[in-house]
């Protein structure tokens, strides 16, 4: 320890204590340092240097792989999501798709009916507009099917669509 070092932690201790205890509290370093100074610690043996380094080098190395593992397992989770969202994104915009078409098979057959109905009486005419009616609401229910208690309403228009159909046909 050099002067200064001393000089300074002299003025640290008085800065707790009094003047005359500080200045012993510094001695007693001093001494301390001159005796350790005497007697230098064993360094230690080659083989156990060895040992350290090779038992470091295989936690890092444990480490590493654990890293490499977190991060393969976080990218697979990460396609598996980006999958499912796209098999989700794929499904909701063909719906509308196929509601569309169903639709299109519902307006079509419409003007089939209404070509063959024009002809005859008033009930069939009637009750082909009843079911050209509910198909078209049930279009318009499986088009909103994700929102609210729509599921109940398509139900309910299904069974008065088969029930009007079961008219029809017993006329």
């Amino acid at each position: 320890m050099d002067w200064q070092d001393k000089e300074n932690l002299k003025e640290l201790f008085e800065r707790f204590v009094d003047s005359q205890q500080g200045r012993q509290a510094a001695e007693d370093i001093d001494k301390g340092d001159k005796i350790v100074g005497l007697y230098p610690a064993p360094q230690p043996s080659a083989e156990l240097i060895a040992d350290i380094k090779a038992d470091v080098q295989a936690v890092l190395l444990h480490r590493r792989a654990r890293t490499i593992r977190y991060a393969t397992y976080k990218a697979v989770a990460v396609a598996a999501v980006v999958v499912v969202v796209g098999a989700v994104l794929l499904t909701l915009f063909k719906k509308p798709d196929s509601a569309r078409q169903v639709a299109a098979g519902v307006s079509k057959a419409s003007v089939v009916w209404a070509s063959e109905s024009s002809g005859e009486d008033e009930d069939v005419s009637m009750l082909t507009a009843e079911v050209n009616q509910i198909a078209s609401e049930l279009v318009a229910v499986q088009l909103d099917e994700g929102r609210g208690n729509g599921n109940g309403a398509a139900s309910n228009l299904e069974m008065e669509l088969i029930e009007t159909n079961g008219d029809f046909w017993k006329g």
